[in-house]
């Protein structure tokens, strides 16, 4: 913390270990089955996107050509994204 007159106060950690303690709230078996949900729905979310990509991959290897659109499949890093615009930006910058 600075002062006005430019000189710092040293403040220890450990003043602040043990002023607040407080007892925690037992973890219920509803928030341990919280997070078992959320485990499965990552994993499903994950095995999908896999699969999907795997699927557009063997595509892509076929012969298959990507819709004219917005987005496109980055065969590098295998994910969808925006196609990058074919039209140059114009930066505008104003000069005072």
């Amino acid at each position: 913390m600075a002062h006005s007159n430019g000189s710092a106060k040293l403040v220890s950690i450990q003043s602040f270990r043990h002023a607040e303690r407080c007892v925690p709230s037992p973890i219920t078996q509803e928030r341990l089955r919280d997070g078992i949900r959320l485990i499965e729905e990552q994993r499903r979310i994950l095995d999908a996107l896999q699969e999907f990509k795997l699927s557009v991959d063997t595509d892509l290897a076929g012969g298959a050509e990507i819709e004219a659109g917005e987005l496109t499949f980055d065969h590098d890093l295998k994910i969808v994204r925006q196609r990058k615009s074919t039209q140059p930006r114009i930066l505008q910058v104003s000069v005072r």
